[in-house]
């Protein structure tokens, strides 16, 4: 038996008070035996929904279909979620199911053997030797690996999930299964395949994982043809450094996808951010990974540090690439270590003494040029404020009203000084 929560044992408490079986189940049981502290822990029961609805009036109802709610005790020590779902069985042929009072049924229909155990406190349940597996750290499926991936492609992912949170080996039947099923990834859409990659990249073991993935042929699966299967030697070589020390970094999925990217070329990038349908603000991070490292890489003087901050605003931009930066230090021991220090010098400096950066930073805004008389076109005044912030990146000190009226007057009668606001003269 493993050491169940005191929430979790009070929910199966409740139930079985009320004369129903509940049992804590799956990964947060294989955890457990694994020596994890999980945070989310499963509890099935044969209770309905009308019932779990009754006795946890507080719970939120995730899925009616399913009958799944879910119970979080914000006051608790453990700081854990718990979903707590009715049993289930498979239905044969179609792929359906029914709801069940038996738990073995509910554990049969499990993919694999690590992830069908159950503990209730009182009893341990595992009729497939998912103990035996964990304790070997290898992954086997219940019944036929070669017939579950054909039915349910998604559950290779799942193995390498595993493989990347805990370590584990795959049996010889699944690694077999997987090197002849991969390819039936490519019928998931985007959206799951980029969430179990990122989980996968995010994992303690993830190099272990991205090590199987290329080994059994699964990277343009995932990542597409354009860069899974024409990767450069620079490329390969790279892909095989990562693979070794991708779990030096820190666990951030996010960032450890902007390392994957760094190493392709600006098209083989761009086709996987397509190919996994990013969007929001980790879209615009990979492409600006893609597009911009290099440029990110030299500016490492003030006022060229200043302009890529400000040509990549929002500031989270330029923060996801020098955290990006201290990742690839770490996975190809590059000799950037001076230019990320220098990098968070100049960061501190800027803020220590207040130079500007973005339009928002500036002295004066659009109205207060028109009401000095210098513009009259809101338009022309947000064209006039850009100019003003990239001359002051160069002179930070005349960021004072005075001053940009005079600089904004400068540039509204003379083209030559306003095109050349952001140049340094040498001496």
């Amino acid at each position: 038996m493993i050491k169940l929560p005191k929430m979790v044992k009070d929910i199966i408490k409740k139930l079985r008070d009320k004369g129903y079986d509940a049992y804590a189940v799956g990964p947060c049981v294989r955890d457990s035996l694994a020596g994890r502290k999980p945070i989310d822990w499963d509890i099935a029961t044969n209770a309905r929904l009308d019932v779990l609805k009754e006795v946890f009036e507080d719970a939120r109802v995730l899925s009616e279909k399913y009958s799944v709610i879910r119970l979080h005790d914000y006051d608790s020590e453990d700081d854990i979620i718990v979903d707590v779902s009715t049993f289930r069985k498979k239905e044969p042929g179609d792929g359906g199911f029914t709801f069940s009072n038996d738990i073995r049924g509910d554990l049969n229909r499990k993919d694999f053997t690590v992830n069908s155990m159950a503990d209730s406190g009182f009893e341990f349940i595992d009729d497939f030797g998912g103990r035996n597996d964990v304790q070997a750290k290898l992954i086997r499926t219940i019944g036929n690996a070669d017939e579950l991936f054909k039915a349910e492609p998604v559950r290779m992912l799942k193995a390498l999930r595993i493989t990347a949170d805990l370590g584990f080996d795959l049996s010889q039947e699944v690694y077999e299964a997987i090197k002849a099923n991969h390819g039936l990834i490519n019928q998931l859409s985007p959206d799951k395949v980029r969430k179990d990659f990122l989980a996968i990249i995010g994992g303690e073991h993830a190099g272990k994982a991205l090590n199987m993935i290329v080994d059994m042929g699964l990277l343009p699966d995932i990542l597409g043809e354009e860069a899974g299967n024409n990767l450069s030697h620079r490329e390969k070589t790279d892909m095989v450094t990562i693979c070794e020390n991708i779990d030096k970094t820190k666990p951030v999925p996010e960032r450890r996808m902007g390392v994957l990217i760094s190493i392709l070329s600006e098209k083989k990038a761009m086709s996987v951010i397509d190919r996994l349908d990013f969007q929001g603000d980790l879209r615009q991070n990979l492409i600006d990974v893609a597009k911009d490292l290099p440029s990110f890489h030299f500016a490492q003087q003030p006022q060229t540090y200043k302009k890529f901050i400000y040509e990549h605003a929002p500031m989270e931009r330029s923060d996801y690439l020098l955290n990006l930066q201290k990742a690839l230090l770490i996975v190809f021991d590059y000799s950037i270590d001076t230019k990320i220090k220098s990098k968070m010098y100049l960061l501190k400096e800027f803020e220590k003494n207040g130079d500007p950066i973005f339009v928002e930073d500036l002295a004066i805004d659009a109205n207060d040029l028109m009401e000095a008389g210098i513009l009259d076109d809101p338009e022309a005044c947000d064209k006039m404020l850009h100019m003003l912030i990239e001359r002051l990146h160069v002179e930070p000190k005349k960021n004072t009203r005075a001053e940009l009226f005079k600089l904004a007057k400068t540039y509204k009668k003379n083209k030559l000084k306003a095109y050349l606001r952001g140049v340094t003269w040498m001496r």
